[in-house]
């Protein structure tokens, strides 16, 4: 719960630790089990970009979280150009709020993330003379 500064101060901040990753893997089960039966799209394809197995859907939500792209995929998703060999209607009412969502959870451990490593250079480089950092950002006692 506590995080190490280079200059021996302890700060409380709230572990992350590997929140994202397992977000990651549970928006990829749901994916696989939403989106397995889509074969092709104008982005998604039958040999990377798909949400056929845990792997490629891992992938897939990687190159999401990246902002590459991510709104095709859910157009993909929700009319996609072929189906699975017998199904005729493979896609998912559900596809904005699953896209939406995660990548709106992917934005914001992003955006702590920045702000955590932002915050971690500035103490390292405090100096006696340069408190307004330690000013700024020290809770009250």
């Amino acid at each position: 719960f506590f995080f190490q500064a280079e200059d021996g101060i302890r700060d409380f901040c709230l572990s992350r630790g590997l929140g994202d990753v397992y977000k990651r893997q549970i928006y990829a089960v749901l994916a696989v089990f939403l989106f397995k039966d889509i074969e092709r799209g104008n982005i998604l394809n039958s040999e990377f970009i798909n949400f056929h197995n845990f792997g490629n859907a891992i992938l897939t939500l990687f190159r999401s979280s990246t902002g590459e792209s991510w709104y095709l995929i859910m157009y993909d998703c929700m009319t996609p150009i072929q189906c699975a060999e017998g199904v005729s209607d493979c896609g998912s009412a559900w596809a904005p709020a699953f896209f939406i969502s995660f990548i709106c959870i992917c934005t914001f451990i992003m955006l702590n993330l920045f702000i955590s490593v932002s915050y971690t250079h500035l103490r390292a480089h405090e100096t006696g003379r340069n408190l307004v950092c330690r000013l700024l950002l020290e809770k009250k006692k």
